[in-house]
């Protein structure tokens, strides 16, 4: 299970973490002791706000044309979110986790004065823009704080990908004045995909991962609108271009697939009678559906991103896609 642990022992780092301030709370952040201290400089009672940072970013949130820049989201659905919090004042604060989904929309844990919280998001809503805390004061405060140990995020996603309710992101223009797409949650390292009329294209020769690089999917299905002369690669482990181990679907021929450094083995798995419109791995059961029809086969899993990559020489309309770490 990969983990990722966010602690404040580099003096005057915040990590990317912010804090809300308005009329009615002021307030401020500082590193200090390897804690993130949340300096209460004078908050109202019954008011709420927000300790932050981005899980994702879109176009709108960072721009820099020189690196043409696309991003996975940090927490997925079904991940856990930890805190370590430290009240040495016992102050008199309600603190909750939160998550906000890409529509706008937050979720969050049950609010309470406990010093160790969970959160484990399942909504869909995604990818998630920002994980943090939302702190609710019962009384007023001047001149106190309380600290923030560290954020510890599980990594154990279990969500499905309709690929037709992703969003397009104008990333302007790049260097050579070229106009820069990208789409919400993937990342497209080869070739070009795009979203016509809720249809997900992925062109020809072009491939996008998500997910990872530090989980090991036990199970990853991938489904398309039936297509002639299909060439396409589900991708469950994918460690670059040319490191990933694969399902290749080859028009009605099915294999296992080893990429290594463009030395590539092939493991025939099947040769279908029918059009193939969906394929599925199950790591626990050592085997492979295609079409809902089940293969055993024997393949082993390491920590890595999953990816697509159409290798035919015409555009795949892509359904959807269900990745679960366990």
């Amino acid at each position: 299970v990969g983990t990722h642990i966010t602690d404040f022992t580099l003096p005057y780092a915040t990590n990317g973490f912010q804090i809300e301030t308005s009329r009615y709370h002021a307030c401020n952040l500082r590193v200090q002791d390897d804690q993130l201290k949340i300096c209460l400089d004078d908050i109202l009672s019954n008011q709420e706000f927000k300790v932050y940072t981005h899980s994702y970013y879109r176009p709108q949130d960072v721009y820099d044309c020189r690196y043409e820049p696309e991003f996975a989201a940090i927490i997925e659905p079904n991940d856990i979110i930890r805190c370590k919090l430290d009240n040495p004042e016992h102050l008199p604060l309600e603190i909750a986790i939160y998550i906000k989904g890409y529509s706008g929309k937050i979720y969050h844990s049950i609010f309470t004065q406990d010093l160790n919280l969970e959160y484990q998001p399942t909504i869909n809503d995604i990818p998630y823009l920002e994980y943090g805390l939302i702190i609710r004061s019962q009384n007023r405060i001047q001149r106190n704080y309380f600290a923030v140990n560290q954020f510890e995020i599980i990594k154990q996603p279990s969500y499905q990908i309709d690929f037709s309710t992703l969003a397009i992101e104008d990333w302007g223009y790049d260097i050579g004045l070229k106009q820069h797409h990208g789409i919400s949650g993937i990342r497209i390292h080869r070739g070009t995909a795009t979203i016509e009329e809720k249809r997900f294209l992925l062109d020809a020769h072009s491939e996008f991962n998500f997910s990872g690089p530090d989980v090991s999917i036990h199970h990853m299905s991938l489904e398309w609108m039936p297509q002639d002369n299909i060439h396409l690669h589900m991708c469950y482990q994918w460690h670059g271009c040319y490191d990933y181990q694969s399902v290749e679907i080859d028009h009605h021929n099915v294999y296992l697939t080893r990429n290594q450094n463009r030395n590539v083995t092939r493991k025939s798995i099947s040769c279908m009678n029918e059009m193939i419109t969906s394929i599925s791995i199950d790591y626990q059961e050592q085997a492979i559906y295609i079409n809902s029809q089940k293969f055993e086969i024997s393949f082993t899993l390491e920590p890595s991103c999953v990816a697509i990559f159409n290798e035919s020489d015409k555009t795949i309309q892509l359904l959807n896609c269900r990745i679960e770490e366990k």
